[in-house]
């Protein structure tokens, strides 16, 4: 079973030469690696091309963003699974054995497994994982997500390309929580299979992703585009209602998360904006407007607001 692993490549030339041979050294061989070039400004090209391995390619590209690099990667794929790698993160050398183990041992496994997530370490000398208490093998996604962090990370996921294109990959329009709104999207349109055992390093790094997060206003503006587009692919997607109301659900923990942290940081205007997304049910539409006008004037605790909000929710999910 081949597996494509696609690494996006932007200013990395301290990192990708780590991030390849992690794809090299895999006890898993049948592998080709495809690394896109989003117009790097230093010697990340050339670190790439000094590794002599014929399953590696180099594609070139203007500066797009790491989404479109991505996509262009899975497009120039030749197998039916990709997996994703950033330049600066790394594999365990097990981790394509798992996913094609998980992929192809249990017969009863469903034939609409859209993607295969593992666990992960956030620190590579003390190896500490992201704490998860569940058991590996198929499981519901949104029910996963919890505390606004994901089972899985870029590094650590494989999906399989034709629901990816289905889906229509990355967001090329979004710079942040791409990433979770294609996983939102593919446990949508299908499965998802979680490998507890943390099989791939996450490194954060101030200069990514992750020092973007600390800016709250372009994070306001990226969790605008998260909750509208995954809204509405769920209004145009043909899964069940059951289903969707899951999806919903986990998007609007999402908006509670998110409003608590905007509340924290002063921004009122910005933590009431994402309590108006929440308004799925009828419940929740009936109660969510004097809540907000509550938030306006600042009269009662966030955490109060927080707790009514889930408490409505639970209800509706029963009446549902």
């Amino acid at each position: 079973m081949r597996i494509s692993v696609v690494i996006p490549l932007y200013n990395k030339e301290a990192f990708i030469r780590r991030a390849i041979e992690s794809v090299l050294h895999q006890s898993h061989e049948d592998l080709e690696i495809i690394v896109v070039d989003d117009g790097s400004t230093d010697n990340s090209a050339h670190v790439v091309k000094d590794i002599q391995d014929p399953r590696l390619r180099l594609i070139t590209q203007e500066n797009r963003g790491v989404s479109a690099a991505r996509n262009i990667g899975a497009k120039a794929s030749r197998a039916d699974w990709v997996a994703f790698l950033d330049a600066d993160d790394e594999y365990e050398p097990g981790f394509l054995a798992s996913v094609v183990e998980a992929l192809t041992s249990d017969r009863d496994c469903p034939e609409d497994i859209a993607f295969i997530g593992a666990n992960y370490y956030l620190d590579r000398r003390s190896k500490t994982a992201v704490p998860r208490s569940v058991s590996s093998g198929l499981q519901d996604y949104f029910k996963l997500f919890v505390n606004n962090c994901s089972p899985c990370c870029s590094s650590s996921t494989v999906v399989n390309k034709r629901i990816f294109h289905a889906v229509g990959g990355f967001s090329e329009g979004q710079i942040l929580f791409e990433d979770w709104l294609l996983w939102f999207k593919l446990a949508l349109a299908g499965h998802y299979v979680h490998l507890n055992t943390p099989l791939a390093f996450y490194h954060s790094l101030d200069s990514g992703s992750s020092a973007r997060r600390k800016r709250v206003n372009f994070m306001y503006s990226e969790a605008e585009c998260l909750v509208s587009e995954f809204t509405r692919f769920c209004e145009s997607s043909n899964a069940t209602n059951e289903r969707t109301y899951d999806a919903l659900s986990c998007m609007h923990n999402i908006c509670l998360e998110l409003s608590w942290m905007f509340a924290r940081n002063g921004k009122r205007i910005y933590s009431i904006m994402m309590l108006r997304h929440i308004g799925a049910s009828k419940l929740l539409t009936k109660h969510i407007g004097p809540l907000t006008r509550i938030m306006k004037y600042w009269c009662v605790p966030h955490i109060v607001v927080r707790v009514t909000i889930r408490t409505l929710n639970a209800v509706s999910r029963i009446k549902t």
